[in-house]
C-alpha cells in the first residue's frame, strides 16, 4: 500500500530538496532510536537522516531541526516540521539558508542540488553575480548596510 506522501516524494524529485520562495523543504525519513546522527544519503526522494533520539514523546521531532540546523549553519528556530509529526516521513522547511550552504550540503548527501530558483545568487558569464539573498547584500533589517550607513530609498 502507497503511503500518502508519494506525491510529495515526486514533487520534491530525486534529491528530497526543493525551493519555495526564498526557503528551502525537504521530504526527510527518520530513523530513530539509531547508535549515531548521521546521514544516510537519498533514497526514493527523500533524506535518510539517522537519530540517536527515540520516537517518544516528540524527542526526535526535536532533535531532527537540531541536527539540520548544525547541517545548514542556520538557527533552530529557521527550522520547522511542516507535516509528518507522527510519522518517519516529513516535510521540513527551513527558512532562508545560504544556497552556496544548501549546494554542499546536497553534494555531500550525494544528491543533486535543488534547482536553483530567482534571487538566490547565480553567476552572469563575466562571473559577477547579478542576483542576491537579501541578506547577503549587505542589508539587514533595520535597513542599514555593512558599513553603518543607512540605506535611502
Amino acid at each position: 500500500m502507497a503511503r500518502s506522501g508519494d506525491d510529495d516524494a515526486r514533487l520534491t524529485g530525486m534529491s528530497g530538496l526543493r525551493w519555495e520562495g526564498m526557503d528551502l523543504v525537504i521530504t526527510v525519513r527518520v530513523q530513530p532510536r539509531a547508535s549515531r546522527e548521521r546521514w544516510m544519503g537519498v533514497r526514493d526522494g527523500e533524506v535518510l537522516v539517522a537519530l540517536t533520539a527515540p520516537p517518544v514523546d516528540g524527542a526526535a521531532n526535536e532533535a531532527l531541526p537540531k541536527f539540520l540546523a548544525k547541517e545548514l549553519d542556520v538557527a533552530t528556530g529557521r527550522i520547522r516540521i511542516v507535516q509528518g509529526e507522527r510519522t518517519r516521513h516529513k516535510v521540513v522547511r527551513v527558512t532562508a539558508p545560504d544556497p552556496t550552504r544548501v549546494a554542499a550540503w546536497a553534494e555531500k548527501l550525494g544528491a543533486p542540488p535543488p534547482e536553483i530558483r530567482s534571487g538566490i545568487p547565480t553567476e552572469n558569464r563575466t562571473g559577477n553575480r547579478k542576483k542576491t539573498h537579501p541578506t547577503q547584500n549587505g542589508n539587514t533589517q533595520n535597513g542599514n548596510t555593512q558599513n553603518g550607513n543607512k540605506r535611502h530609498a
